[in-house]
């Protein structure tokens, strides 16, 4: 599956998609054996996870749907080669289901899962090497629970990263989301200049992590509407009013910029950032580590804990119909960080839940956040709109939102 992306003339605007993927490559041998079409794109994406994403003036999260299914290698000396390729890729979907990346660790499975067919959904072959397997969300997100281990769920912050390259003797250039080879030259600065492979395979380590951590990214157009607002010397010298100027039109929830000397070089050779709202990190790491430590830092963050669970009261103004509450009650269903709710009162277009989160009201926040249903309530706005807020009522709700009205 290969998937294009639209090209764009300007700015991204409210109501604008493109393709959020990550993917895995064949080998280059099966790359010779493909047509002569086939041979011309750069990049065979497989195994593609696909996540349109909106955007607008606030950043929006993605919702990962492949976070329970991996594949794993069916070893040829092996006894039970389906019984290993199971606990590969069951160790793979841990790894991205709680964040941590010693979750595929052989004592870490065995203890929690020691007959890991027992929680396949589904499989299938991807050829006579490696299997792709589906695996039971609730059972495992069950027995995570059960032994005080750490669940993130499938809302997750989108990464823009920006990469800088330089290999030396002028051959500079950002890591653009396509192979060069695919696009007309549209470059507008002369300065940035890179080999097309060595390029696509750095596109291929530093995506490839991220899909193995479950983390949706974007990589830039570098166009010229890109190249008009950031600089390769600027991204270099770790500028970060440029770089976030640049990253607005993508709309993303944090911007991961990497500063390699050489892709080729071996160890640690990239100064990575990470930047969300206020907040950074820097780190220096391999290519990997990139979208490796953001995993660890968010999912230190946005992972929840079954004992952790309190309650919350969320105020929804705007209810007008069953047709409002039924799409309500549908979406607090599929918020991850919720457990239950209950109605506690109504008054009028308000309705007043009781909400059991995994967590606290700043996670239920934010995970309303990033959806589009929900629009929050604050101050005078409150007062006014909220009667639970006025005197003479009992506790005020812990959040207040209204409903978005359906297009």
């Amino acid at each position: 599956m290969i998937n294009v992306r639209k090209t764009l003339p300007g700015p991204l605007a409210e109501g604008d998609a493109i393709i959020v993927y990550m993917y895995r490559l064949r080998t280059m041998n099966r790359m010779a054996a493909t047509s002569p079409w086939d041979r011309a794109l750069p990049l065979l994406v497989i195994g593609a996870i696909c996540l349109t994403v909106l955007f607008s003036a606030t950043a929006t999260a993605a919702r990962v749907s492949d976070l329970y299914a991996a594949t794993g290698v069916l070893p040829a000396d092996s006894e039970s080669p389906l019984a290993d390729a199971f606990n590969e890729a069951l160790g793979k979907v841990l790894v991205k289901v709680t964040g941590r990346r010693d979750a595929a660790a052989p004592d870490f499975l065995v203890t929690l899962f020691p007959d890991p067919a027992k929680v396949v959904q589904q499989y299938r072959r991807e050829d006579q090497e490696t299997i792709w397997a589906r695996f039971d969300r609730d059972e495992i997100k069950r027995v995570l629970d059960g032994s005080g281990q750490p669940v993130w769920g499938e809302d997750r912050p989108v990464i823009l990263i920006w990469l800088a390259l330089d290999a030396g003797r002028g051959q500079r250039s950002i890591l653009p989301a396509e192979s060069e080879a695919d696009v007309l030259p549209i470059r507008t600065d002369e300065a940035l200049s890179f080999d097309f492979e060595q390029l696509d395979e750095v596109r291929v380590v530093v995506v490839e992590a991220a899909e193995s951590r479950g983390i949706p990214v974007l990589l830039p157009l570098v166009d010229a509407e890109d190249l008009s607002r950031l600089s390769f010397a600027e991204l270099w010298g770790d500028f970060s009013d440029p770089v976030m100027a640049a990253s607005e039109r993508y709309g993303a929830d944090a911007v991961l910029i990497g500063r390699a000397r050489s892709a080729a070089a071996p160890g640690q050779q990239v100064r990575w950032s990470l930047l969300q709202g206020d907040e950074r990190i820097d780190w220096q790491g391999s290519l990997a580590d990139g979208p490796n430590a953001t995993a660890d830092w968010l999912g230190g963050r946005l992972a929840t804990y079954a004992d952790s669970a309190g309650k919350v009261r969320l105020s929804v103004a705007g209810v007008n119909s069953l047709d409002d509450y039924g799409a309500l009650t549908s979406y607090l269903k599929s918020i991850a960080v919720v457990d239950s709710f209950d109605v506690s009162r109504v008054i009028g277009d308000h309705i007043e839940f009781v909400v059991t989160v995994r967590g606290d009201s700043d996670r239920l926040m934010r995970a309303i956040r990033s959806g589009r249903m929900l629009q929050p309530i604050t101050g005078a706005q409150l007062l006014n709109s909220d009667p639970w807020a006025l005197p003479g009522y009992r506790r005020e709700p812990d959040l207040a939102y209204t409903l978005v009205p359906s297009p």
